[in-house]
């Protein structure tokens, strides 16, 4: 327990330190899974603590984002968005310079079109199609739109066995820095 701490408080410690010696806003990926959910949640403690405990005053803008593919099934899609409207009302609540945005994939790029109307195979582990179609191109659309050029930090939580693949997948965003939590300093192992 004293280590998990100590690593709360190092992931906290560097999110800071971006927070306040680099200009460019915070954007979090958020897909209502355990790693993720960790990341939102250390994003809002630091944001906290700068205010409450040190007299910051926070204006640097942090996006929450969540890639709505049209595919989930209810329960895991009404779960996510439950979460998402009580993160929205906790950071309006509290003052905080977050903004939490829902983005889906363009009609022609859903699973059912994808399927059904292009005829594309199912996904599978060794052609994975539908993640860049149903979730990182809505996230890059989204980013190009509020960032043209390309300046942001990405905070992310991937596992250490998770990162060489998200690194091949997301290489081709522009200036952009990824700070992950978790590969780092925190082992997620959250029983739900």
């Amino acid at each position: 327990m004293k280590k998990t701490k100590n690593q709360i408080k190092i992931a906290k410690e560097k999110l800071k330190y971006y927070y306040l010696f680099d200009n460019r806003p915070f954007c979090v990926a958020y897909s209502g899974g355990k790693d993720s959910s960790v990341v939102v949640d250390l994003v809002i403690q630091m944001l906290l603590e700068l205010r409450d405990k040190h007299n910051i005053f926070l204006t640097k803008e942090i996006y929450i984002i969540n890639s709505n593919t049209l595919a989930e099934l209810p329960p895991v899609l009404k779960y996510v968005q439950n979460t998402l409207k009580s993160i929205d009302s906790f950071v309006k609540t509290q003052k905080l310079p977050i903004k939490v945005k829902e983005v889906t994939p363009e009609l022609k790029h859903t699973l059912n079109v994808q399927l059904f109307g292009v005829g594309m195979p199912p996904p599978s582990s060794s052609f994975r199609w539908c993640t860049t179609k149903l979730k990182v191109s809505p996230i890059e659309k989204f980013l190009k739109e509020i960032f043209p050029d390309g300046r942001f930090i990405s905070i992310i939580g991937s596992r250490k066995e998770e990162s060489y693949e998200r690194a091949i997948r997301l290489s081709n965003i522009s200036q952009e820095t990824e700070i992950n939590l978790l590969m780092a300093y925190i082992k997620v192992d959250m029983k739900i």
